[in-house]
C-alpha cells in the first residue's frame, strides 16, 4: 500500500466519555435546561415528561437516520421534542436547539490514550489527516477539537449535519478523500463502529481498521475490518507494516 492519508472517526475513537453515566447525565442536563427555558414564558411541564420527550425524539431521529443515511439537524430534533410536549410555537425551536447542542460541553469528556502522540507522529511523518464525524452538532465538535488542542492536526474535517449525509453512506467518505487529494487505496480509516465506520470505509474502497471499545462479536452480515486494534498507537505499526509490503 502507498498510504498517504489517515482518517479518523471522532466519538469513542479519539474522544471518550469521562464516566459510564455520561449519557444519563447529558439527558438530565438537557431536560433541566429545557424545563427552565419553557417555564420562563409560563409552560408548566414536569421534567420527567421532558426526559421522555427527548428520549422519544432521539429514537425517532435514529430510526430515520438509519433508514436513509441522511443526517437530522438539531433543529429537527428540537421540533420533535416540542411536538411531544404539545408546544407548537416555532419561536422555541432555536432555543431548544441551542440547549441541546451546548449541553454536550457540560459533561466530562476525555481523549483516548495516546491521541496526541499518534496524531503528532502522523503529522510529522507527512500523512494527511482527516476526520469524519456523525453528529447533529458539528459546531460543538469544532469547539471540542479546539478545547482539547486537536484542531491543528487535521487537514480536513467533515460533520454529517453540515454535509447532510452520514456514515456509512459512501458519499461522506468520497468527499473526504477528494478534499484530501488521495485515492481510496491510499487511505486508512479508523473507527469503532462496524456498521458505520467499517462498512462505509470498505464500500469506499479504503483500508478499514476497527478500534475495539466493547469487545462485542462482529456482526456476521457486515464486512470484516482489515485490522483490529485496542490502542491508537497500534495504527502506527500497521501503517509501517503495510507500507513495507510495497
Amino acid at each position: 500500500m502507498n498510504i498517504k492519508a489517515v482518517i479518523f472517526d471522532f466519538w469513542l475513537t479519539l474522544m471518550e466519555f469521562g464516566n459510564e453515566d455520561a449519557h444519563n447525565r447529558l439527558l438530565r442536563i438537557r431536560a433541566t435546561r429545557i424545563n427552565e427555558c419553557l417555564n420562563r414564558p409560563g409552560f408548566d411541564i414536569d421534567e420527567s415528561r421532558i426526559i421522555t420527550a427527548i428520549t422519544e425524539a432521539e429514537k425517532e431521529m435514529e430510526k430515520r437516520r438509519s433508514e436513509t443515511g441522511v443526517e437530522m439537524p438539531t433543529a429537527k430534533i428540537a421540533e420533535l421534542i416540542l411536538n411531544r410536549l404539545d408546544i407548537l410555537d416555532d419561536s422555541f425551536v432555536k432555543k431548544i436547539k441551542d440547549i441541546y447542542d451546548s449541553s454536550l460541553l457540560s459533561i466530562e469528556l476525555k481523549l483516548r490514550d495516546n491521541t496526541h502522540e499518534v496524531l503528532s507522529t502522523l503529522k510529522k511523518q507527512g500523512y494527511k489527516i482527516g476526520l469524519i464525524c456523525n453528529t447533529t452538532h458539528g459546531v460543538v465538535i469544532r469547539e471540542l477539537l479546539k478545547k482539547f488542542h486537536l484542531a491543528h492536526y487535521f487537514d480536513f474535517t467533515i460533520f454529517s449535519d453540515e454535509f447532510g449525509l452520514r456514515k456509512p453512506r459512501i458519499e461522506i467518505f468520497e468527499e473526504t478523500l477528494s478534499k484530501l487529494g488521495v485515492k481510496p487505496d491510499e487511505a486508512i480509516h479508523i473507527g469503532d463502529r462496524p456498521d458505520l465506520d467499517i462498512l462505509g470505509a470498505k464500500n469506499a474502497g479504503m483500508f478499514a481498521v476497527l478500534i475495539n471499545t466493547e469487545n462485542k462479536p462482529h456482526p456476521s452480515q457486515l464486512p470484516l475490518p482489515d485490522r483490529r486494534i485496542n490502542n491508537l498507537k497500534e495504527i502506527l505499526s500497521i501503517i509501517k507494516k503495510e507500507t513495507n509490503h510495497e
